[in-house]
């Protein structure tokens, strides 16, 4: 993979632009196609795919909202202002998604969520 390009914008940080081969990567095509390019903006929100994460994990609906606010960048007591739900309820539904995502800690259910997370437009 070539390093990323860095494109600068008058607003917000900065956006990635990535240039991958697909033979690089383990992928082979019988199309022309030959790469693909892939931009990454930290400033879009990210959505999890609903459905992958019930399947997954079997999140309910509560706890995959919650998931998406968290990942999103908000502590927990900002999420559960979002959410208009209690301090104690946003950690009662934290401890069933750790359970069922088998993480122990905040970072790292963070770091499981956004290996799955898909950005789409808003």
């Amino acid at each position: 993979m070539l390093p990323p390009l860095i494109i600068t914008r008058a607003e917000g940080r900065p956006v990635l632009l990535f240039l991958l081969r697909l033979a690089a990567i383990g992928l082979a095509l019988s199309s022309p196609c030959r790469g693909v390019i892939l931009l990454v903006d930290p400033d879009r929100r990210l959505h999890l795919a609903r459905e992958a994460f019930v399947k997954l994990f079997g999140l309910s609906p509560a706890e995959n909202r919650l998931a998406v606010t968290l990942v999103n960048g908000l502590n927990l007591e900002a999420a559960a202002c979002e959410l208009r739900i209690s301090y104690e309820t946003a950690r009662t539904t934290l401890k069933r998604i750790f359970e069922k995502t088998g993480t122990d800690r905040q970072g790292e259910l963070m770091g499981l969520l956004t290996k799955i997370a898909v950005t789409f437009p808003t």
